[in-house]
């Protein structure tokens, strides 16, 4: 396996499943090292309002559970999820199983994402932020402390390249809202504006 290719990508979530990070229906993706016994924890209740803000137009939050800034993290994935609904009831974002985002077990995603940024970039602490998008592309990055629906958080994410530009942009900006059911078929500003002039042709 080509371990530098975001495609092969993969994590075990906290019910054992697997989510692989680049495959089947492409989508942009926050990953987030978190750690439920962390001060930035609060932050669970806004990664879930992000998430629940833009996961229909191709968005998804995945939380990576992990000891290794603080061992803040609990080790069974039972008590990983219990821990978190204490914190956020609400939480249906994938989150992991125990990963390591440094040191000498660290996982392939993490450590691949380390060659995308620089030294600033990579983590320091829980709750630090890679934009992944849906082409597998290391967007931009947050610090910890950043929010998640701090401004800048937002605008990268509606600038990712993914359907949901058609939607937040031009259905609300210019008032094309009509031609919503349009968006499925488009991958970028471009492709919407045609699909749009298709669709008047034929009207």
């Amino acid at each position: 396996m080509d371990t530098n290719n975001p495609k092969n990508f993969s994590f075990t979530l906290l019910d054992g499943t697997i989510f692989h990070l680049c495959r089947g229906v492409p989508q942009v993706v926050l990953v987030v090292n978190t750690a439920s016994r962390c001060g930035f924890a609060r932050q669970f209740d806004t990664l879930q309002k992000l998430y629940d803000r833009y996961r229909a137009h191709g968005f998804t939050v995945l939380g990576v559970s992990s000891q290794s800034f603080g061992k803040q993290e609990f080790d069974r994935a039972c008590d990983i999820e219990a821990a978190i609904k204490n914190k956020c009831s609400a939480i249906t974002f994938p989150i992991t199983q125990l990963t390591a985002v440094r040191g000498k077990a660290i996982h392939p995603f993490y450590a691949w994402a380390a060659t995308q940024v620089s030294l600033l970039g990579r983590p320091k602490w829980n709750f630090h932020k890679y934009l992944i998008g849906k082409d597998g592309r290391c967007i931009t990055w947050f610090a910890s402390a950043i929010d998640p629906l701090a401004p800048k958080v937002i605008a990268a994410v509606e600038a990712a390249p993914i359907c949901f530009m058609c939607s937040v942009r031009l259905c609300s900006l210019q008032g094309v809202g009509h031609y919503s059911h349009l968006i499925p078929r488009c991958n970028s500003m471009i492709q919407f504006k045609i699909c749009c002039y298709k669709h008047n042709r034929t009207q």
